[in-house]
């Protein structure tokens, strides 16, 4: 963020310390780069993402939407995802990491983007990449506890109960 400052700068003396001698006006400008304190991390085979006051910031590999930035292009240092589709800024509790693919908590809701290939975003279809926060349709009208995400799969907590989807050649999703 760029930020310019503009004031005066008044000098005197020590032998009379009332009066002013010499009088500058200056304009400064700077670049300060904000940086969030982190409350979590979630980290996977290809990015990280943290969760920093109710939001969420991720980094590395995006070949597949999975940096929530509305692009395929990856990133380096932390970046926030792009709120849209329903999603408010500061208000998710919890954010996960599969390989490709990140889900978050928010006002009991499940929000998931990245690869779906194998049905993990939870969005009724299998899309190779979503690049923006989309919500979970399975848990329309239920409230959402705690969540988590596997490598190709995820999971929510409803009242004690789990809700699982995605990958599952090895039992993983808990349905027999």
């Amino acid at each position: 963020t760029l930020f310019t400052a503009k004031g005066s700068v008044s000098l005197r003396r020590l032998s009379a310390p009332t009066e002013t001698f010499k009088t500058y006006e200056q304009t400064t400008r700077r670049t300060v780069e904000i940086v969030p304190k982190f409350a979590t991390l979630s980290g996977n085979d290809s990015h990280t993402c943290a969760l920093a006051s109710s939001q969420v910031w991720c980094w590395g590999a995006n070949t597949y939407g999975q940096l929530g930035n509305g692009t395929t292009t990856g990133g380096l240092t932390p970046a926030p995802i792009k709120y849209v589709n329903g999603l408010k800024a500061g208000t998710i509790t919890k954010v996960g990491t599969g390989n490709a693919h990140t889900c978050a908590l928010s006002q009991s809701q499940v929000w998931c983007w990245g690869t779906g290939s194998y049905g993990q975003l939870g969005i009724g279809t299998t899309p190779a990449a979503v690049t923006l926060p989309t919500k979970v349709t399975g848990l329309s009208g239920l409230t959402v506890q705690d969540l988590s995400v596997g490598a190709y799969n995820t999971c929510a907590v409803v009242n004690s109960r789990a809700y699982c989807w995605g990958w599952n050649p090895d039992g993983q999703l808990g349905d027999g």
